[in-house]
C-alpha cells in the first residue's frame, strides 16, 4: 500500500458510529500510524499476502487485502497508543466483521499465535 493510498483511506474514512468523525489532527495520527506499521511490516508487496508459516499442505492459506493486512498487523500491537487503536478501528470500519475474521486468520497461519504479554509490553 503506497503512501499515496494510505492518505486517501484516511482522508475518506467514515466512522460506522455517526457520532464519531475523526479530527484532522486523529487523521494525521491514523495515517502516521499505518504508514510507519506497513514500513516495517514483513509483508513482501502488494498481491504477496497469503499466508505460507503455519498453513497445512493440503488448505489453501488465506488471501487478503492490504487493508486487512494493517489491520492484522496493528492487531498483533499491544499498546496504549491512541493512534495504533485509532488506526484498528479505521480499518475495521473498512474491511468489516468477515474481513476481520480473514485478516486474523492470516495474521495467525504466517505468524503463529501471539506470545504472551509481559510487563515491558506496556511502558
Amino acid at each position: 500500500m503506497s503512501t499515496d493510498s494510505v492518505h486517501e483511506f484516511v482522508a475518506s474514512y467514515e466512522s460506522r458510529d455517526p457520532d464519531y468523525t475523526p479530527t484532522d489532527a486523529e487523521r494525521a495520527l491514523i495515517e502516521d500510524a499505518i504508514n510507519a506499521y506497513l514500513s516495517a511490516s514483513p509483508i513482501e508487496a502488494p498481491g504477496h499476502l497469503q499466508a505460507a508459516a503455519s498453513v497445512p499442505p493440503d488448505s489453501e492459506p488465506v488471501a487478503v487485502t492490504e487493508a486487512q493486512a494493517a489491520y492484522a498487523l496493528l492487531w498483533r500491537t499491544r499498546t496504549t497508543d491512541p493512534a495504533i487503536h485509532a488506526a484498528r478501528r479505521a480499518l475495521l470500519a473498512t474491511i468489516g466483521k468477515e474481513g476481520q475474521r480473514d485478516a486474523l486468520q492470516w495474521a495467525l497461519d504466517t505468524f503463529g499465535p501471539m506470545p504472551e504479554p509481559s510487563m515491558e509490553d506496556f511502558p
